[in-house]
C-alpha cells in the first residue's frame, strides 16, 4: 500500500505493476492497460461536526467548510472543476485524521467505508457521518495495468477477468 499519488506514479512507470481501484477518467485514459471495473463508489462528503454546526443540502453549501482530498485522485479533480478548494492530503487515511482532529470540516468516501476508518482509528463507530453524495463520483473502480506491462500478462489478466464478472460475487460487489 502506497499513498495515491505515489501508487499512482508508479503504476505510470513500472513494468509489470497494477493499480486499483481506479476511477477511468479521461486524463488517464491512454496511460493504463485497463483490466475491468472491480468497485462501485458513491463518494460523499463525511463530516465528524454536529448536524447544527455543519448543514449540506446542495454542493453548493458544501464550498463554505473546509475540506481535505487525497492528492491526485478523482475527487480532487472533480471537486476542483465544481469551483472546491481543499487541503490535498496523501491518503484517506491522513484526510480522515485532519477530520478527526477538526482540522478540516470534510473529508470525502464512501459511506460503505465510514465505519471501518473510525474503528481502525480507534474511534466510536458513529463518530463520523455521512452527509451529501456528489452525484459526479458515483463511479465505478478500475484494475489497471502500467502500459510497460507484458501485453501477453495484460491479455491473462483480461481473460481471468471476462471469468470473474459471471460470477455471483462481483455482481454482488459492483453492483450492490
Amino acid at each position: 500500500m502506497y499513498p495515491w499519488a505515489r501508487a499512482l506514479n508508479s503504476a505510470k512507470s513500472k513494468p509489470n505493476m497494477l493499480i486499483y481501484s481506479m476511477a477511468k477518467t479521461p486524463q488517464r485514459e491512454t496511460s493504463f492497460h485497463w483490466i475491468g471495473p472491480v468497485a462501485l463508489f458513491h463518494l460523499g462528503f463525511v463530516t465528524n461536526q454536529s448536524p447544527q454546526k455543519i448543514q449540506i443540502e446542495t454542493l453548493e453549501d458544501a464550498k463554505q467548510y473546509r475540506l481535505a482530498v487525497q492528492r491526485e485522485d478523482v475527487a480532487a479533480q472533480v471537486l476542483h472543476k465544481l469551483g472546491f478548494e481543499f487541503i490535498e492530503t496523501a491518503d484517506i487515511q491522513q484526510s480522515y485524521h485532519l477530520l478527526a482532529a477538526h482540522k478540516v470540516d470534510l473529508v470525502v468516501d464512501d459511506p460503505r467505508y465510514i465505519s471501518a476508518m473510525a474503528q481502525a482509528m480507534k474511534l466510536p463507530d458513529d463518530q463520523f457521518r455521512y452527509v451529501l453524495d456528489i452525484e459526479p463520483l458515483s463511479i465505478k473502480g478500475y484494475l489497471a495495468a502500467s502500459l510497460a506491462t507484458d501485453p501477453e500478462l495484460v491479455a491473462q489478466l483480461r481473460a481471468a477477468y471476462q471469468q470473474l464478472i459471471d460470477t455471483p460475487l462481483y455482481r454482488k460487489a459492483l453492483f450492490e
